[in-house]
């Protein structure tokens, strides 16, 4: 699960035991030589039920987090498009189809060079598909964008999914530090008012 520091607030569909609830179909597809086709594919609806509802849940805190009605409604759409393209890749589609066939190939595998029942065969399939799961699961986490599930787009910077608020000062003026564009590093005052260097 990402790491999202001391202070950060769980995330109930990522930080929690929910965020498994996404790899139900790699369950499903370990046991696919076990179970009638009809479970494999209840099991995929499961995973796609929680990518689509962290999805909303991610569109919902985009706009609480907006104080502007200027360009809300686009950039929660982003929010929510975003979390679900990059949830339905990394939690549904790509973990389920390299179980599927490392459990093809293994099956092959073990018919081909084994004598073994059918039955010794589909089993040990299986566990293999279960063994290799957590194997896949924990590289992808850990390759999302700042560490949250969904990979920040131009407009949403943010983990949470938008650009926080400024900080205002006292007498109501925004005290925000410049951010360089490209680094997305603060830039001094004083480094500010210098030219460009091939201006």
């Amino acid at each position: 699960m990402p790491n999202r520091g001391p202070d950060a607030q769980p995330d109930f569909y990522r930080d929690t035991w929910v965020r498994y609830l996404g790899y139900a179909n790699e369950v499903g597809e370990a046991f696919r030589a076990m179970v009638p086709p009809s479970v494999v594919w209840l099991s995929y609806g499961v995973a796609t039920s929680y990518v689509v509802a962290d999805a909303v849940d991610k569109g919902k805190k985009a706009r609480a987090a907006l104080t502007s009605e200027s360009g809300r409604t686009t950039k929660v759409a982003v929010a929510v498009v975003d979390t679900f393209i990059w949830q339905a890749l990394a939690s549904v589609a790509v973990p389920g189809f390299t179980i599927n066939r490392l459990c093809a190939l293994s099956h092959y595998t073990l018919s081909r060079a084994t004598r073994w029942p059918l039955t010794a065969r589909k089993w040990t399939t299986t566990a293999l598909g279960l063994m290799a799961i957590p194997v896949i699961i924990h590289p992808i986490d850990r390759c999302s964008p700042k560490d949250s599930p969904a990979p920040c787009s131009a407009t949403l910077r943010h983990p949470e999914g938008c650009l926080p608020p400024p900080p205002v000062g006292v007498l109501g003026e925004t005290t925000a530090t410049p951010v360089d564009p490209v680094n997305e590093l603060p830039v001094s005052p004083a480094l500010k008012s210098q030219p460009e260097p091939y201006a």
